[in-house]
C-alpha cells in the first residue's frame, strides 16, 4: 500500500475522501471511476495538468513524487492508482470490484475476467494462444484472422 507522510500537513485534517486528479490523467479517471461505480461521495480538487499545477511546492507537499491521482482518505494520503483502488475496494467492499472466487489483489481479478471473456468468444481455447503464434514466428493477429 503505497501511504505517504505528507509535508504539507493541512490534509491529515480532512474527513472523508478528498481525490486531486486532473482531466487529462488515466489514472485518475480509473480512480474515478472507482468512486462513482461504488457510489461514494467525495471531494475534488482538480489540477490542470496542462498548466502544471501537480508541480507547485503545495501539491508536492502532499504527494512528494508530484502526481495524480493522490487519494486522502480521513486524512491518510495514498498514491499510486492501483494501490488507491485496491484500498477503496477493501474499505468499502460493496459493490466488490473483483470477480467472485478471487478475493486477492485486483491485478489476479482482472486477469481472471480476462480469461472468462477469451472463452465467452473463443470457446474453451486457452488465453496463451497468441503468445504460441509468436513465439512460432507468427504475430498474435495471426493467431486470430481466422476466426469468425
Amino acid at each position: 500500500m503505497a501511504i505517504v507522510a505528507p509535508i504539507n500537513k493541512s490534509v491529515e485534517k480532512f474527513e472523508g475522501i478528498h481525490l486531486y486528479h486532473g482531466d487529462i490523467s488515466n489514472c485518475s479517471m480509473r480512480v474515478r471511476m472507482t468512486l462513482i461505480e461504488k457510489g461514494l461521495d467525495w471531494t475534488s480538487h482538480h489540477l490542470d495538468l496542462r498548466n502544471e499545477e501537480n508541480i507547485s511546492e503545495d501539491h508536492f507537499g502532499i504527494n512528494p513524487n508530484g502526481l495524480v491521482p493522490t487519494l486522502v482518505h480521513d486524512g491518510v494520503v495514498h498514491i499510486e492508482s492501483n494501490d488507491i483502488i485496491d484500498r477503496l475496494d477493501r474499505a468499502f467492499p460493496e459493490p466488490s470490484l473483483r470477480a467472485s472466487g478471487h478475493e486477492g489483489s485486483l491485478r489476479g481479478t482482472c486477469r481472471a475476467r480476462h480469461r472468462e471473456r477469451r472463452r465467452d468468444s473463443h470457446g474453451d481455447e486457452p488465453a496463451s494462444h497468441c503468445r504460441r503464434a509468436s513465439r512460432s514466428g507468427g504475430s498474435s493477429w495471426d493467431a486470430n484472422a481466422n476466426r469468425t
